[in-house]
This record gives C-alpha cells, sequence and structure tokens, in this order.
C-alpha cells in the first residue's frame, strides 16, 4: 500500500483579497465610465444654421440621385417631394412661384436615360 503527502507550505500564499481586489478595479472603471458618459451627455451641442426650403429641397434631390440606379421609382418621388416642398414653402413665405404645366418628372427620367426619351 503506498500513500502521498501533500505539503501545503510549499504552496504561494494569495495575493491578498482577489475578489475584493477586482471589486475595487471594476469600481474604477465604473467611475471613469460614469464620469465620461455624463460629460459627453451635458457638452454642449454646436447649433446648426436652420437650413432654407431650397437647400432641404437640394439635399433631399441629391439624395435622389444617389439612389436613382437602385431604385428609380422612389427616387422620383423624391425629386416630386423636393419640388413640392419648395413651391410650398415658397407660397407660405408669400413669393409667387410660377407653376406651370412643365413635367419636371419626365425631364429628370429624360435625363436619366437620354437614350430611351422619344421627343
Amino acid at each position: 500500500m503506498s500513500s502521498s503527502v501533500l505539503s501545503i507550505h510549499n504552496l504561494p500564499a494569495a495575493e491578498g483579497n482577489s475578489i475584493g481586489a477586482a471589486l475595487a478595479e471594476v469600481a474604477i472603471a465604473f467611475k471613469h465610465l460614469s464620469a465620461a458618459l455624463l460629460r459627453q451627455a451635458l457638452a454642449p451641442v454646436a447649433k446648426s444654421q436652420p437650413q432654407t426650403a431650397f437647400e432641404e429641397a437640394e439635399a433631399l434631390r441629391s439624395y435622389a440621385a444617389e439612389i436613382q440606379q437602385q431604385d428609380p421609382g422612389f427616387a422620383q418621388d423624391l425629386f416630386a417631394a423636393a419640388d413640392r416642398h419648395e413651391i410650398e414653402a415658397s407660397a407660405l413665405a408669400g413669393k409667387s412661384q410660377p407653376v406651370d404645366d412643365y413635367n419636371y418628372t419626365e425631364l429628370r427620367r429624360v435625363i436619366a436615360n437620354p437614350v430611351s426619351a422619344t421627343v
């Protein structure tokens, strides 16, 4: 019969309270994180100048031109919405916008696909 003896005096001692040290590090990290989030939330926001109806319409037209290849129908809807927005804003401002029977949607289609257009 054989027996084994393990001497526990040779094992290295634990470095303090490892759970307590870990919790202290977590608390410090949480403090830094919450301070950074609070600074970000309370930081002054730069106020942008409000856009005019023309600038808003032009931004919408630029977006419509970007997506025209992927979804031409939606792009045409966006072009029309930009036109309506600009005309409505100028009417509300008291400026008379000449509205004629010219079909802007057809003009954009011709510009986008000049080969398929028939005049």
